[in-house]
């Protein structure tokens, strides 16, 4: 038996009973096999309680195999007791189920009390809600020709320092550390919008809030450039996106050359020691063409820029409205992924953002990231249970725009549609409740949505390796936040395990053979 992970809780003190004895129910127990067909099978156990990630020889995974199936105590007769006590004590076995979802339930509420104390937060002030760019995939889409639906909105100095004067609050009254402040849209870096942005970023500085932009950098023009040069040690980042090469990603765009014009601003952000994070959004629509893209940057150089990022990001439906050949599941979208990786080296200096969130604690788990050492004994890599989704889920996003609605939002990925509001900010700060109930927010922002509070995340499998999924995509689908959208976690991860067999077995037979400073 190897550990791959370090425990989320201490399981010594939980009694083996060989007459009261079963199976934790949060347990995925999986057979990779030898690509070659010599050498036995080994076992994964991936432990959804207590987060053991632990490999198995052939001889340990029909002990589990027997556990999995035993309804008499007989029938574990041939199980050695050191093995059971071994397991035990990674959270594999409990008295009854009543003691297990003791266990479980406190383990989630120390991690759900942490997450809440350590979670800095996020402000995203929407400069500009006009965007010429109007990306196919972008949310935006369908609500830009209902002018009574979307915002259309700019902001101005007395709204952003509102919104930057909620932030200070929230700082306050929560206990919390700032993570960025964004300029966000719509395009925040029309040139019209110069002397704005500036005004922004100084209100920002004088607050000790960080700054970040997202932007198509299309638009960028001297005017900003000299700006954000000028306060270059006051950024975060910036980040555009890049979804293939030349006029692939024009196409996808609404604007003629809109290729060139990022990328032209990339190499002149770069060059003024700039913070730069590029991010492609990714589906079964352009993967193939990310290996370009990855030798693109190549061969521009930007890889060498220490402050250079490139991301690659799945595509989300989260309003149900994307075309079928945009959207993977994780699994599908990981397994395309890593035989891009090992075709493509220049694809190994591209970095996952929420990629496969479900499947992290695995990859981790099994080193399929770039090269380390692996030759202690007891090498074992820390993860943690996914309580939550994201910041919304944790009441630590916060969405601002301008004139004439002043809306305030707590999920980015809705801003400016008004029917996800939850209230307004300025002239004076104020919350519509039936929205905030919407969104299963209550009176004071510290109610997260949780796997502990969503009821069919309670007794799911799969619950922390998932956070109850996205708020948003449950409001559209069901309504309310209060309920989810279930991915189906549970069946993501056996079908990755067993779609990555032979990659697991081979990582896997390193792992326990402590073979050392292998790369993917």
């Amino acid at each position: 038996m190897k550990h791959l992970t370090k425990l989320w809780g201490t399981f010594q003190q939980v009694p083996l009973d060989i007459n009261h004895l079963k199976l934790s129910s949060r347990i995925f127990i999986e057979k990779v096999s030898d690509p070659g067909g010599k050498a036995p099978p080994l076992y994964i156990g991936v432990n959804t309680l207590s987060g053991s990630i632990d490999l198995f020889n052939h001889k340990e995974g029909a002990y589990l195999e027997k556990l999995k199936c035993a309804h008499h105590v007989q029938d574990l007769s041939s199980i050695p007791e050191n093995f059971l006590h071994s397991i035990k004590n990674r959270g594999y076995l409990f008295p009854n189920q009543e003691y297990e979802n003791f266990v479980f339930d406190t383990i989630i509420h120390r991690y759900k009390c942490e997450k809440y104390s350590k979670d800095k937060i996020l402000g995203f002030l929407a400069i500009d809600m006009g965007c010429p760019v109007k990306c196919k995939y972008c949310f935006e889409k369908k609500y830009l020709n209902h002018s009574d639906a979307f915002e259309n909105s700019v902001m101005d100095d007395a709204s952003i320092k509102a919104a930057l004067n909620f932030l200070d609050l929230m700082k306050k009254l929560q206990h919390k550390e700032i993570d960025f402040v964004a300029g966000w849209g719509g395009e925040p870096l029309l040139e019209k919008n110069s002397a704005l942005n500036e005004r922004f970023i100084v209100l920002a500085r004088e607050r000790e809030m960080p700054v970040a932009y997202f932007s198509s950098l299309v638009t960028l023009g001297h005017k900003h450039y000299s700006i954000l040069k000028k306060y270059a040690d006051h950024m975060r980042f910036l980040q555009t996106t890049l979804d293939a090469v030349g006029k692939t990603h024009d196409a996808l765009r609404n604007i003629p050359g809109a290729f060139e014009k990022t990328t032209h601003g990339i190499d002149l952000l770069l060059r003024a020691n700039l913070p730069v994070i590029v991010r492609t959004n990714v589906g079964p629509h352009n993967i193939n063409l990310v290996p370009a893209l990855a030798a693109f940057y190549e061969e521009k150089g930007w890889f060498e820029f220490p402050k250079f990022k490139a991301f690659v990001v799945k595509v989300y439906d989260r309003y149900h409205d994307q075309e079928a050949n945009h959207v993977f599941t994780e699994d599908e979208a990981l397994s395309r992924w890593l035989e891009l990786k090992d075709r493509f080296p220049a694809m190994r200096k591209m970095q996952t953002l929420k990629y496969a969130p479900a499947l992290l604690p695995i990859l981790k788990a099994f080193g399929i990231r770039e090269s380390i050492d692996i030759t202690q004994d007891n090498f074992e890599v820390e993860t943690h249970p996914m309580v939550t989704y994201c910041h919304t889920g944790n009441r630590t996003e916060y969405v601002f725009t301008g004139a004439p609605h002043y809306s305030i939002y707590n999920c980015a990925e809705c801003t400016g549609i008004l029917e996800y509001k939850i209230g307004t900010y300025y002239p004076s700060l104020s919350f519509n409740h039936n929205q905030t109930k919407l969104w299963g927010v209550g009176r004071a922002f510290h109610n997260m949505r949780s796997i502990d509070t969503l009821k069919m995340c309670k007794t799911c499998l799969a619950a922390t390796h998932c956070g109850g999924y996205c708020a948003l995509e449950a409001i559209v689908a069901k309504g309310s936040a209060n309920d989810i959208y279930c991915k189906k976690v549970y069946n993501v991860i056996p079908s990755f395990i067993k779609k990555e067999s032979a990659r697991l077995y081979t990582r896997g037979r390193m792992l326990m053979e402590n073979l050392e400073n292998w790369t993917l």
